[in-house]
């Protein structure tokens, strides 16, 4: 057999399946970093860059870590993972924070994707056996308050993937790949009479490219995101939020070959880092128009009640050129004491989604 057969991510195979022909879907290597990882955010629209801080800001936006109001706090997070396509996928999480200092925090996270009993086979599609392929990565943040109302932060993360390949002598080997990658956050948050407006950017998952064996190596997901809230007073004992996110992809966009494979439009996507970066503002064949296209858009809210009962609502939307994901989502928090349980569930607007069942688990305990 003159070839590997690699499994690199079957998440993003099968999406990548369901959406519209004419799409342009911009590829990345370990799209699991993408995976919001609380409950909390999942049912407020998948936004947080600028909503309250809490134990999973070292996700968002490590800006705002130094803004929560507890010393400390470590949360663990559960989601079956597009049970749709694959019964065996499960996305988990373990996050914090402590507070050594008033305007001093450091976060701390850890995730962990199981893409379940994966069937390999050969080219003749004789089944060659079963293995359970994983993305993990672990990572810290550090932030700092440096006035009362700005924050700023910085975060580090190693990344590990196994897959497996079908070597010439059509046994199952494993394939890893390692990376680092870096976070910035910077955060903002200003009172007028009761209600308090906050605004976040972030730079997520900027780091080395990712190299299985014997592959091409790909971009992390790379994102720019900003974001925007309100808090305020809603009845005597409660508070309503209100937020909304844009994401904008970092990695090149695929470019329009002819039956030549030579490039008619667009660049070519061989380019280091940073020159993605920089070119992903200008590098889509369909222009302006298809830059915008490749945002997304999050938008929610959250009803705080006694600051004990907690209920969400949201909406995601990514055009359909670009994934199609377009869904929303309900959510809902119980507090006792410095223990707090979240949950979120996905309702998708298409009933052929890979989301439609979704749904997240959060347990919290602050530290006062």
């Amino acid at each position: 057999m003159g070839r590997k057969i690699i499994i690199i991510s079957l998440s993003i195979i099968m999406i990548s399946l369901l959406c519209n022909a004419q799409s342009n879907i911009i590829p990345v290597s370990v799209p699991f970093l993408n995976l919001v990882p609380d409950a909390r955010s999942a049912g407020m629209g998948e936004i947080g860059v600028a909503t309250p801080a809490d134990a999973y800001s070292a996700y968002w936006n490590p800006g705002k870590t130094t803004f929560t109001d507890s010393e400390g706090a470590i949360s663990a997070s559960y989601s079956p993972y597009l049970r749709a396509l694959n019964k065996g996928m499960d996305f988990l999480n373990l996050s914090g924070y402590i507070k050594p200092q008033y305007n001093k925090a450091i976060g701390y996270y850890a995730r962990y994707l199981s893409m379940g009993e994966t069937i390999y086979r050969n080219d003749q599609g004789i089944e060659k056996g079963l293995k359970r392929p994983f993305d993990l990565t672990i990572g810290g943040t550090y932030s700092i308050r440096i006035s009362e109302g700005l924050g700023i932060g910085a975060g580090v993360k190693y990344i590990h993937s196994s897959v497996t390949t079908i070597g010439e002598s059509e046994q199952l080997e494993i394939s890893s790949a390692n990376a680092l990658s870096f976070d910035l956050g910077i955060y903002y948050e200003k009172y007028i009479q009761d209600t308090k407006l906050a605004y976040g950017l972030s730079l997520n998952n900027i780091g080395t490219k990712i190299k299985y064996a014997n592959t091409i190596p790909g971009f992390q997901p790379m994102n720019l995101k900003i974001g925007g809230s309100a808090n305020f007073l809603a009845g005597v004992n409660g508070s309503l939020t209100i937020g909304a996110d844009i994401t904008k992809p970092l990695t090149p966009t695929p470019p329009q070959i002819d039956e030549n494979g030579n490039i008619t439009k667009g660049s070519s996507m061989e380019k280091s880092v940073v020159k993605a970066i920089f070119s992903s503002f200008t590098d889509a064949p369909g222009g302006i128009t298809e830059t915008i296209q490749g945002l997304t858009y999050g938008i929610g809210a959250e009803y705080d009640y006694m600051q004990q009962f907690f209920f969400r609502c949201g909406l995601v939307y990514e055009h359909k050129n670009k994934g199609e994901k377009r869904y929303g989502t309900l959510g809902a928090g119980f507090k006792y004491h410095n223990f707090q349980l979240d949950g979120a569930y996905y309702l998708p607007f298409d009933s052929f989604s890979p989301f439609k069942n979704s749904m997240k688990l959060t347990l919290s305990f602050n530290i006062e």
